[in-house]
């Protein structure tokens, strides 16, 4: 089986972006490394061999008050 490519979108990169600054502020940015590592020598390579793992979260309805507001017209 051919690996799959995968897509890093947007909103990850900000989220990724706002944990690296709160590691940082909190003096801790070894942690963000330690991060980043994983990403790149686990978890991409595993969604590149097993793209269908994990939930699909758009598939679920959401349970918050915030989440159901933004649904609702």
């Amino acid at each position: 089986m051919r690996p799959r490519s995968v897509r890093i979108t947007r909103n990850f990169d900000t989220n990724l972006a706002d944990i690296r600054r709160f590691l940082e502020e909190q003096q801790a940015p070894q942690v963000f490394w330690s991060l980043i590592k994983e990403l790149f020598e686990t978890v991409i390579p595993n969604l590149q061999r097993f793209p269908d793992m994990g939930a699909d979260f758009l598939a679920q309805a959401p349970l918050s008050t915030e989440g159901l507001m933004r649904l609702t017209p």
